[in-house]
């Protein structure tokens, strides 16, 4: 069988692999339906009183996308929740195709493989298919986001086809959640900062497609609660959760809100704030007001970061029966990712070709290292961008990683050998012809 036999038929193998422990959990895990709780009840709810022409403002708290998702399959399905769930796993299966053709084109066959079996396995992303939460459609929307993204930079001839599935990936995924939301502005930057002003065309695309997309949300919002919102309400919350003191917090109309890290770290002493969580602007106002008050909340923000990682386990898998195999889980994937992220950035110092991976690989990671600074954090915001993590660990640990350079020492050793026996065989040529000479002079004095 030759190599590349061989190398399809790993990438079937590992395809079926993907499929199989998807449809193994789909069957055998715990329904969706059967899981309606906490986020996963706050969108079925807001589904319902869609359904029933009821509308108010915190529809809008959360983005809304994903309530349409769950309003579509209960209005075509009797067992909504069922089909859903299978809908999720198709997805969580399709994701992981663009994310091996991205990490193969960008840096070889080795590293596409190995990130394939990763991401077959990636234990959230299949958890995640069971519950009621848009991460599944979100972390493909990231896949493709990345797949778009390479085409675009490494791409020499027209790609307005590739700007435009970039625009509608980052739309769609923006009406389902908002932790990218720095990516596309840095995408942007980082595209002129390589094209220059050959960029303009796919800028502009990217651009207004966002900007006819958030109108439309906003045609939306004011067409059922009066009010002309551009996205979700929930940064207001989210940045006085990050930038004041007080985690559990209270609104005026009995909506509460504990962020798991913060549950997980003992932060229970409560407020009740005089207005609606729905009123972004005031908490942002009020996020502003504990930075003036405590400017040192600034450095602390950093700490964000290290919780996509570490720190705190993931909700809500930290509810499931097996959360404490799952938490052994993570803290060897935050190993190997944080080892590889060292490793990757190490050998990307002297590549020439280094700016257009630092748009391609190092951006989006940007991107959701400023978000959480920005606003808060916990491990969930990181699983999508597992996408970009994974191959760039992936690509750290074959570049860089001690795990591979024992084939190379054996290779040095080799080349050390064969040297040594050429120097060896050399000098024993030249004493060989150095005695034959002292011989031959010797019988000539003789005679």
């Amino acid at each position: 069988m030759t190599s590349d036999k061989r190398y399809d038929l790993s990438v079937i193998s590992l395809l079926i692999l993907a499929l199989a422990v998807r449809l193994c959990f789909l069957f055998y895990g715990k329904s969706l339906e059967d899981q309606i709780w906490s986020d996963m009840r706050e969108y079925t709810v807001k589904a319902d009183m869609i359904i029933n022409g009821e509308w108010n403002a915190m529809h809008f708290f959360q983005s809304i996308g994903y309530s349409f998702v769950i309003i579509f399959f209960k209005k075509n399905f009797e067992h909504w929740g069922k089909a859903l769930a299978y809908f999720q796993g198709i997805i969580s299966f399709l994701t992981v195709w663009p994310i091996f053709r991205t990490a193969t084109e960008a840096f070889g066959k080795k590293v596409g493989l190995i990130t394939l079996l990763l991401v077959a396995l990636n234990l959230p992303w299949i958890v995640f298919i069971n519950l009621a939460l848009p991460e599944t459609i979100f972390t493909f929307l990231m896949a493709l986001l990345a797949w778009f993204s390479y085409r675009i930079v490494y791409s020499e001839g027209p790609t307005t086809k590739y700007a435009v599935g970039w625009a509608l990936s980052f739309l769609l995924a923006f009406w389902l959640k908002g932790t990218h939301v720095f990516l596309m502005p840095l995408f942007l930057l980082g595209l002129f900062a390589i094209k220059r002003w050959k960029a303009i065309p796919n800028m502009v695309t990217i651009s207004a497609i966002f900007i006819i997309g958030v109108c439309l949300h906003g045609v939306l919002t004011y067409n059922t609660i009066g009010k002309f919102q551009l996205s979700s309400s929930t940064g207001g919350l989210n940045f006085i959760e990050g930038k004041c003191p007080i985690k559990n917090n209270h609104d005026s109309v009995g909506y509460s809100f504990l962020s798991p890290v913060y549950f997980q770290m003992g932060l229970f002493q409560e407020k009740k704030w005089g207005q609606p969580f729905s009123n972004s602007s005031y908490f942002m106002k009020e996020g502003f007001k504990c930075i003036k008050k405590d400017p040192l909340v600034l450095l602390q923000s950093f700490e964000a970061i290290p919780f996509l990682f570490m720190g705190n386990t993931l909700w809500p898998i930290n509810q499931m029966s097996y959360s404490a195999l799952a938490r052994l889980y993570e803290q060897i994937f935050a190993v190997l990712l944080i080892t590889g992220l060292a490793l990757f950035l190490v050998s990307e110092t002297n590549d020439p070709d280094r700016l257009r991976g630092l748009v391609v690989w190092g951006l989006p990671v940007l991107s959701v290292f400023l978000c959480v600074y920005v606003f808060k954090s916990e491990m969930r915001y990181r699983i999508p961008f597992d996408v970009w993590f994974i191959p760039i660990a992936v690509a750290g640990w074959i570049k860089k990683g001690p795990v591979f350079t024992g084939p190379r020492i054996l290779e040095n050793v080799y080349v050390s050998a064969d040297s040594n026996i050429c120097s060896v065989q050399t000098n024993v040529a030249w004493n060989e012809l150095d005695v034959r000479v002292k011989e031959h002079v010797t019988s000539k004095r003789d005679t």
